[in-house]
């Protein structure tokens, strides 16, 4: 039986070039970005086939940015956890 240096429950360093990290980074906050954006969208389309006036358009916004902070939040949250781990 070989012992490991790292603990089970550890990640592997991330050793990927600086190029595909900012690509991961940039396709990480597009999706924040369109999932902030699809919601509203979407109320609007929606009022425009009931014929009510901006309230789903309202509502989708709201929830597509309140979803857009919570992951905006876990984003810079996971950043600053691997960044601890690498000192």
């Amino acid at each position: 039986m070989t012992t490991r240096s790292e603990p089970p429950d550890s990640e592997p360093p991330d050793d990927r070039i600086v190029l595909a990290k900012a690509y991961a980074l940039a396709a990480r906050v597009m999706n924040v970005a369109i999932g902030m954006i699809v919601p509203g969208l979407l109320g609007r389309w929606v009022d425009s086939r009931l014929g009510t006036v901006a309230v789903l358009t309202i509502l989708g916004f709201g929830l597509g940015l309140g979803w857009g902070i919570w992951q905006l939040m876990r984003l810079t949250e996971q950043d600053r956890l691997d960044s601890e781990t690498k000192e």
